[in-house]
Order: C-alpha cells, then sequence, then structure tokens
C-alpha cells in the first residue's frame, strides 16, 4: 500500500508542457490563431507566462517581452504577424491543464506511475484518472481543433 510520502511532490501546474501538444477543443480562437503562426508548443508556453495579460508586439522583435520565453525566431514571426498590437493573451488554464495531463497519463499509460500516483498528482479520483486513461489511449485526448 502507498502511504503519503511515498507520494511525489508533484503538482500539475508544475508540470512542463508537452512539447507534442496539439490544440483541442479548450484552446481559445486566439491561441488556435497563434499556434497557426508558431506551433501549438509555443503559444502555450506564451499563455502560460502571458496569460491574463496585453502582450505588446513592437516592430523590433529584440524588444519583445516574449523573447525570453520561445526565442528569436518565433518572436520575429509574432511581431511581423501582429507588428504593433497588443495581444489580449488568454489565461487558458484548461488548454494548460490538458496539456500538462498528457504527460502524467503518458507515464501512467507506459507504467512509470501508479494510478494512485496519478490520481494524486491530478487531483482527482482514480475512476476519473482511469476515464482519462481510457480516452488517452484511444487517442480522444489527441484531438486536433
Amino acid at each position: 500500500m502507498i502511504q503519503l510520502n511515498d507520494l511525489p511532490d508533484t503538482r500539475i501546474e508544475n508540470l512542463p508542457i508537452p512539447d507534442d501538444i496539439q490544440p483541442d477543443d479548450s484552446w481559445p480562437a486566439s491561441l488556435i490563431e497563434m499556434a497557426k503562426h508558431i506551433g501549438p508548443y509555443a503559444t502555450l508556453l506564451v499563455a502560460d507566462k502571458f496569460g491574463g495579460l496585453d502582450l505588446y508586439m513592437p516592430n523590433d522583435p529584440e524588444k519583445s517581452a516574449a523573447l525570453l520565453v520561445i526565442g528569436a525566431d518565433k518572436v520575429e514571426v509574432l511581431c511581423a504577424v501582429y507588428e504593433r498590437e497588443s495581444l489580449a493573451v488568454p489565461v487558458a488554464s484548461e488548454a494548460l491543464r490538458r496539456a500538462r495531463r498528457r504527460n502524467v497519463l503518458r507515464a501512467l499509460h507506459t507504467r512509470a506511475i501508479s494510478l494512485t500516483e496519478a490520481a494524486y498528482i491530478l487531483r482527482t479520483s482514480r475512476r476519473y484518472v482511469l476515464k482519462l486513461l481510457d480516452d488517452f489511449a484511444r487517442g480522444a485526448a489527441i484531438v486536433p481543433a
């Protein structure tokens, strides 16, 4: 039997965003549009860092606050597309939660962690984790928008 002390001190909000993430129905339209230009992974990095804020896209990419988050090449694209606009970056908490949840489901699917550990990390019931795992295994968790 797993004891509380044996469980990882991990919370879903501290997990990384998987780099193979794809948009799904939890993504706001503005993030889907952004993902068409810089990719889904970089888009969620922007949402994670700047969600709820207005992100100004200057005409000089070197002056963008997003430079350290997504790199020069992606910032150049954003500045070209949204030049001199303030982007209202959505909080996208559900999209971020689903993305990070994929890491846990992937680990559970490969038996790197137990069902109990996954339920603890996701802060939900084992029954719900099994439903999520079933959806994940069938590919339902990877439906593009």
